[in-house]
């Protein structure tokens, strides 16, 4: 997907205009969509679990490696995006391109394989949550093989439908991204800290969870915290005002 999109984009670049120093037209809603991008606490535990080395510095290693791979593969598609088609890009960089242009067209058989891939990721906790909500799983039974096979064919049914009908998913992004995963991504994380090392910030009487020695806080992350549910109220805010 890349290298077709490194070798393609910049031959359309002369017709159209990328003005360097402009604000766009929605840069909440940009925002909302990176916010999007990089939520991926639905599936942490799950990658975890998957690891072979489950110790906390293989944990470190493999999530800001993953992190960091994410965020270059993200802005180098944006700024390669922006600088070839400028103000007329689209959500989805490769609907900028003709039908006919062959090596893009590798690049979005490429991105389907890619979906195919990774949308188990994104599925099963769903299929989890949905499970859990109409009681089929609890604390001390499993769904049956009918209860979890038909859970599972309507929900892929319905993913496969929205896949098949929706062409652009940017005002879509935007907006669970600025939303929920704002919360996700910002709110909650602040929210937990301050809860663990300043209950008292909260009005609780007692930590929220019982050390078995003394933490102290770092004055440069109590200032992270705060900063990150500012941050994401505003997002948050801002993208649910301009999408209702």
């Amino acid at each position: 997907m890349i290298l077709s999109v490194l070798i393609r984009a910049p031959a359309y670049a002369p017709e159209h205009q990328a003005p360097l120093f402009e604000v766009g037209k929605d840069p909440i809603g940009a925002m909302g969509i990176m916010s999007f991008a990089f939520v991926c606490s639905q599936v942490a535990f799950s990658n975890y679990l998957s690891q072979k080395n489950q110790s906390m510095t293989g944990w470190q290693v493999s999530s800001a490696l993953s992190t960091f791979l994410s965020w270059s593969i993200s802005i180098l598609f944006a700024v390669i995006g922006y600088l070839s088609f400028g103000q007329d890009v689209t959500s989805n960089i490769f609907s900028n391109f003709p039908a006919d242009d062959h090596i893009i067209n590798i690049g979005r058989l490429a991105l389907g394989l890619s979906m195919v891939l990774t949308v188990p990721m994104a599925f099963y906790p769903a299929r989890d949550a949905v499970q859990k909500t109409i009681g089929f799983e609890t604390s001390d039974r499993q769904p049956t093989n009918v209860q979890h096979y038909g859970v599972t064919v309507i929900l892929f049914a319905f993913f496969l439908v929205c896949g098949i009908r929706i062409h652009s998913l940017g005002k879509v992004y935007s907006i669970v991204g600025g939303i929920a995963s704002s919360f996700l991504a910002y709110i909650i994380p602040g929210f937990a800290y301050i809860a663990v090392f300043h209950p008292q910030w909260l009005r609780r009487s007692e930590p929220l969870i019982n050390k078995m020695e003394e933490i102290k806080s770092v004055w440069w992350l109590d200032i992270a915290s705060i900063v990150l549910i500012g941050f994401g109220a505003i997002v948050m805010l801002f993208t649910a005002k301009s999408a209702f």
